[in-house]
């Protein structure tokens, strides 16, 4: 059975995945809130073209909630190369509905 990482992994790992180059989800996030996220892309390579963003939102002031951090993962996988806009767009939208639950 696998071991879960050790605290000072977790940290590690949060850590590298905090100002992701190029990420949608933490470009529309403020310095207040924790977003943790990894952005790809395949521009052309093999005929194939990809942008997809995947992350962890916790938004601001949520770890006062409770013992546990309130917020979200979101996974975006698209064939829109280059287009920052529409995956920006994507990720403020799904954000505005999660902030309306």
């Amino acid at each position: 059975m696998a071991r879960a990482a050790d605290a000072q992994g977790r940290t590690w790992l949060a850590q590298q995945m905090r100002s992701s180059l190029n990420s949608s989800i933490a470009a529309v996030h403020g310095e207040g809130e924790i977003v943790a996220s990894k952005a790809g892309w395949i521009y052309g390579e093999g005929n194939l073209y990809a942008y997809n963003d995947a992350g962890i939102v916790v938004p601001a002031g949520s770890m006062q909630l409770s013992e546990k951090p309130q917020g979200y993962v979101l996974a975006m996988l698209t064939n829109a190369c280059a287009r920052d806009d529409l995956l920006t767009a994507l990720a403020q939208t799904v954000d505005d509905a999660m902030r309306a639950a």
